[in-house]
């Protein structure tokens, strides 16, 4: 992992967020979720979710696929314990990748209902069981 990479991303995320933040003022309530398995919280509900928790990675080049996190077993049962509880875990790749999730999950007035799961499965780059 390129934490010095996640770190720009980051930067960029809350200066996008800045910038957006008056004309979409729900942006304005994500925040950091530093020393958790995520790193990002939108504590705003739609789509039948509470809030959107979100894992950013590196971009991925194109010639590299995929990989699967490796969440320590805490990690992953207190993941699966937001997820039973409705929220939603996201993990993306890349600055792009976040914002796309987020302004999708952000209006669901833009998407038929029954989209939503195909929508997030895109995202879903892990199993909690």
């Amino acid at each position: 992992m390129n934490e010095f990479t996640e770190l720009k991303i980051a930067k960029k995320l809350c200066e996008w967020v800045k910038k957006l933040g008056k004309r979409h003022p729900e942006l304005l309530l994500l925040f950091a979720t530093p020393n958790t398995s995520t790193d990002f919280f939108l504590p705003v509900p739609r789509w039948g979710y509470h809030g959107l928790f979100i894992k950013i990675e590196p971009e991925l080049s194109e010639n590299e696929e995929l990989s699967k996190i490796q969440f320590r077993s805490t990690e992953k049962d207190w993941l699966k314990n937001l997820k039973d509880q409705g929220y939603l875990i996201v993990i993306t790749y890349g600055f792009a990748d976040t914002v796309k999730l987020i302004l999708t999950y952000l209006n669901p007035e833009n998407y038929q209902r029954n989209l939503i799961k195909q929508l997030f499965k895109d995202y879903m780059r892990w199993e909690f069981d």
